[in-house]
């Protein structure tokens, strides 16, 4: 998060989580893990701040060796303890969670009723390979730190994989010691104009998600908006000519993972295709090198936010496909990276994507664009339904085409031809919701024959399908609809951008 937010955006839920944990009679030890840039470090220092409460905040450095790690944490504890009296050297962390340990009991001493917020940032750059830090960890948690009720302990990290399995899932000393996990995800429709409010910026429900299809809801990029922007203006000057977010694609992977070449490769492989990849798919797409590194590469990427499983039916059977969910992503490789980056790329005097915006190929790639930020607005197209206390598989449909054996085969049937229905809602109440998602700054028209476009595609999702249940199409889409007799037989409800930011 950059500086000029001040205070806690949207985050109900985390806030009340934080609440109860600080206010609680026992030492908590909280995890949180997330998308680099999505207001980690922000949240919790924040929060900590604003509770008032005594401090001791370490952020590990990536690429350090463990010395300077070391050294950083002996330094912010006596920094807070101490006030900043140096010590001998600590050589291991061991002795450094030693140091640790003493200093809070008294601080405890002087303040019996005080709460101690101790707050391990970049966790996973903190601990570098073989260094014993999460040993020490747990050994200084399971004898001292969790007997010591004001001591609120949070560890943090952008590395979602190593998160997981090292804390969250972690074997040894840490195992199940975690008292609260909090997963923080970029923010919503409805959060990204929440921040933007707070920053005196007032847009529209449709200029917010423009905005959000290229810079997605991550809260350090729409930071970056200034107010007497435009959309456009604003992803203009961010995302080209130098601008802040024209190298952030390569900087994404080289801070999150080890050697992020094969998981760039791959989300670049997903972003190609509009309904992802199945595995085997990506295999043969990219080339790969075979063996079990691939599903780690997936599992972390999914786990970071960047793709995620959407299941393909075709009414009968699933096929689990990735797909590219990280917006500023599909963003990047379709419109930054083809315009090249740096001092040589087009910059906002040259008007390059106000131009390039008002183009049939950006028209295309906005509505497959808002089609997946639907998809990941599921709970708010639920709730406009009234059906967040319905149980729901969402799945997208797909019937592609017969071929003939060496040409085309020309289907005489509705339930023959290739049809796709961009998100399908089944539901435990015996009732099928088949959405049609449109993006459209205006109104969208049924016409004569979009209405004969949608009886198709009822007509092949009912011969392909074994559910026995009712079916009705609901539209989602920004401005609404026109009401003519089409809309009226075609279309059962409609979701505009207004119930999608609840």
């Amino acid at each position: 998060m950059s500086q000029t937010q001040t205070a806690i955006v949207g985050r109900q839920r985390e806030v009340e989580i934080l609440k109860r944990r600080l206010a609680s009679e026992r030492a908590e030890f909280m995890a949180v893990y997330g998308r680099l840039r999505v207001g980690k470090t922000f949240l919790i220092r924040t929060f900590f701040e604003e509770a008032r409460t005594r401090r001791l905040i370490i952020t590990g450095e990536k690429g350090q060796p463990m010395r300077t790690q070391i050294s950083t944490f002996q330094r912010g504890v006596e920094n807070a303890f101490f006030g900043g009296i140096r010590g001998p050297d600590v050589k291991s962390w061991r002795d450094g969670f030693i140091l640790l340990v003493s200093a809070v009991r008294q601080a405890v001493k002087e303040d019996p009723h005080g709460k101690l917020l101790l707050f391990f940032d970049e966790l996973p750059w903190l601990s570098t390979p073989k260094s014993g830090l999460l040993e020490a960890l747990g050994h200084a948690w399971n004898t001292e730190l969790s007997y010591i009720s004001q001591v609120k302990l949070v560890v943090a990290g952008s590395a979602a994989s190593w998160m997981l399995k090292k804390i969250v899932m972690a074997r040894g000393s840490l195992h199940n010691r975690l008292t609260e996990i909090i997963k923080l995800t970029p923010f919503t429709f409805g959060e990204s104009a929440a921040l933007l409010l707070s920053k005196g910026i007032v847009y529209s429900p449709e200029h917010v998600i423009e905005l959000f299809l290229a810079l997605g809801g991550v809260p350090f990029y729409l930071d970056m908006v200034l107010p007497g922007e435009s959309p456009s203006q604003a992803i203009s000057r961010l995302c080209f000519g130098g601008g802040a977010l024209n190298d952030e694609f390569e900087k994404l992977f080289k801070s999150l993972f080890e050697d992020g070449t094969h998981h760039e490769k791959i989300v670049t492989a997903f972003a190609t295709k509009r309904r992802g990849l199945s595995r085997a798919e990506l295999m043969d797409l990219t080339q790969l090198p075979k063996g079990g590194r691939i599903d780690v590469w997936l599992n972390e990427l999914e786990a970071a936010g960047f793709i995620a499983t959407v299941p393909i039916s075709d009414g009968r059977r699933e096929t689990p496909c990735y797909r590219v969910i990280d917006e500023f992503c599909l963003f990047h490789l379709r419109w930054i990276a083809p315009a090249g980056t740096g001092p040589l790329g087009p910059g906002p005097k040259d008007d390059y994507f106000v131009l390039q915006r008002k183009t049939q190929a950006y028209e295309v790639w906005s509505g497959h664009a808002f089609e997946n930020a639907c998809i990941k607005h599921i709970p708010q197209i639920k709730k406009a339904l009234g059906l967040s206390a319905i149980v729901v598989r969402a799945s997208v449909w797909q019937k592609r085409r017969p071929l003939g054996r060496g040409m085309r085969s020309v289907p005489d049937t509705a339930a023959d031809r290739g049809a796709q229905i961009d998100l399908v809602l089944d539901r435990d109440d015996g009732v099928t919701t088949l959405c049609e998602i449109k993006y459209y700054d205006q109104p969208f028209k049924v016409t004569a024959s979009y209405a004969e476009n949608l009886a198709n595609k009822l007509r092949a999702y009912m011969g392909s399908t074994t559910s026995q249940g009712s079916v009705f199409f609901v539209l989602v889409s920004p401005s609404g609809l026109v009401e003519n007799e089409y809309s009226r037989r075609s279309i059962a409800r409609t979701i505009t951008a207004r119930d999608l930011f609840s």
